[in-house]
């Protein structure tokens, strides 16, 4: 099965299929950006808006690390989410379905590039 079919198995189905943190590591930036439109659909949040914000928060590098301590493709502050391991933020699966979560829960305000994209727009 293709890497990225299975992924986006996993999403509607996360039940059928487990990805493997190794195989995720050979995700292209275009297989995160499909990967996040369709987290954003399976969370009804508004697409076009959540791959703005993670382009303009890591540019969909999953390694992204930042001066105040965000971590991966959805810059996850670890010290305000002591929940989230270094791994999980760093898996950039498991880091745009959380977002995707946080912002179905109406949190996009924790990003600051939602801030300062739409803040004052919403």
């Amino acid at each position: 099965m293709p890497l990225l079919f299975a992924l986006l198995l996993s999403i509607s189905r996360p039940d059928l299929i487990q990805i493997p943190r190794a195989e995720a590591e050979v995700l292209t930036t275009d297989d995160l950006r499909t990967i996040a439109a369709a987290d954003a659909a399976l969370y009804k949040i508004n697409s076009d808006k959540f791959l703005k914000v993670i382009d303009c928060e890591s540019q969909f590098d999953p390694n992204t690390v930042s001066a105040t301590g965000d971590y991966g493709v959805a810059q996850i502050n670890l010290k305000y989410h002591s929940e989230i391991t270094k791994a999980q933020a760093l898996d950039p699966i498991f880091s745009l379905r959380w977002a995707a979560g946080q912002w179905s829960a109406n949190r996009q305000k924790l990003w600051s590039c939602w801030n300062a994209l739409y803040g004052k727009h919403s």
